[in-house]
């Protein structure tokens, strides 16, 4: 019981530190296998929750840390919908990314053809603002920004 509450606790600080999709999603469904398995072996042995109470916290810890990303992620399909986007996140304030999503785009270049600019994380630090993150340049370019014509410094 105690290795359910230490994995529960990885898992969680996994969650909470880490806005990937994918890896929401396997954790996710890691989850949900754990859960069945351990309740129904409490549905047959109720009074296993008194004597390893911990096991109820654990359940409880990783619910809010679902329901956060959860929270998330509705909140980044909402933002993607609004700004008509498939990849990417919004960032963190108005200069910096995510650490997975660290591709900073700008939408100083709206036109038929192209959502903006795009700079890796070495580029152009002083940004005044930044419009998206993506995790990669294909998404990026998926999403129809652009490299600057002209190759920006390095910082």
């Amino acid at each position: 019981m105690i290795l359910f509450k230490k994995i529960s606790q990885e898992n969680l600080g996994k969650v909470e530190s880490s806005p990937d999709e994918s890896e929401f999603n396997k954790l996710v469904e890691t989850y949900k296998k754990a859960s069945k398995i351990i309740a129904d072996q409490f549905s047959d042995h109720p009074e296993m929750l008194e004597k390893y109470p911990e096991i109820s916290a654990a359940f409880q810890m990783m619910n809010i840390g679902l329901e956060k990303v959860n929270d998330y992620w509705q909140f980044v399909e909402q933002e993607r919908k609004k700004r008509n986007l498939k990849n990417g996140v919004p960032p963190i304030n108005s200069t910096n990314c995510p650490p997975k999503y660290p591709i900073r785009a700008t939408d100083h270049m709206k036109n038929a053809e192209f959502n903006g600019r795009y700079y890796f994380p070495d580029e152009r630090r002083g940004l005044k603002e930044v419009y998206w993150c993506f995790a990669s340049p294909q998404e990026a370019e998926n999403d129809k920004f652009k490299r600057p014509d002209k190759k920006p410094p390095k910082q």
